[in-house]
């Protein structure tokens, strides 16, 4: 059985649903803490202007720090939700499935979003609108439900251990603290994603914006077939070359 940790990510990249169609069970992180940094609250369109721009949920300022990200609340003082679907409109409004496969389900999904107190709450209901259209079918998990010990690869470990888990499909940028020899120790085989896509009409075009633009110029069947062909690898690391 294979399983991916991950903390829910808000309208991520198509790499991030490469996690979804490639396991068998998928925990969200949703008991470590939140990163000021990180995609959790925000992400990248191609701005009207043809550059990146960022759309990031509005926190409250007081919670920023020691919060687990379950328990971090959007700060109600700002129109978020106007704002970014206002935005998402001005960027991708005239590409050619925008009105077939973007507005229908997104243009609901900011009107309820506006009401969300917590991040998760609009974080993992923007997950949910590609779960159909993507054909994602993995068993679905939260940490906070389950038992897990201290530390990053004992959490790991303790969530596959709890699903019986023997490979752990998991983001190159783990490799910054996953032990390997910790989990051969155990039993689990850790597999790295090497998710590999290329705009069909820009190569150049940056790979981590936001699903909406691929979803913007691409039918969700040519996005399926991207998640389930050799468009995204799983390749056994090579030990001894990665420094961790």
């Amino acid at each position: 059985m294979r399983i991916v940790c991950q903390q829910a990510h808000y309208l991520p990249w198509l790499g991030y649903f490469d996690l979804f169609a490639r396991s068998d069970a998928f925990v969200f992180l949703d008991t470590v803490q939140w990163i000021k940094q990180g995609r959790q609250h925000r992400t990248r369109i191609m701005g009207k202007n043809g550059s990146p721009a960022w759309l990031s949920i509005p926190i409250l300022s007081a919670e920023h720090r020691s919060k687990h990200l379950k328990d971090m609340r959007i700060d109600p003082s700002q129109d978020w939700a106007r704002r970014h679907w206002a935005s998402v409109q001005a960027a991708y409004g005239k590409a050619p499935l925008f009105r077939e496969q973007i507005e229908p389900i997104l243009r609901p999904y900011y009107e309820k979003a506006a009401g969300a107190k917590f991040l998760l709450e609009a974080t993992e209901e923007s997950l949910w609108l590609f779960w159909e259209p993507l054909a994602l079918g993995s068993e679905l998990h939260w940490s906070s439900d389950m038992k897990e010990r201290e530390g990053p690869n004992e959490r790991i470990l303790s969530l596959c251990e709890a699903l019986g888990a023997n490979e752990y499909y998991s983001s190159l940028g783990s490799t910054r603290y996953i032990d390997l020899s910790v989990f051969r120790a155990a039993g689990v085989r850790v597999r790295w994603q090497h998710f590999k896509a290329l705009f069909p009409d820009d190569p150049r075009r940056p790979l981590d914006l936001s699903i909406l633009d691929w979803a913007a110029h691409l039918p969700f069947s040519d996005l399926r077939a991207m998640l389930k062909t050799g468009e995204a690898k799983v390749e056994e690391p090579n030990y001894a070359s990665l420094e961790l």
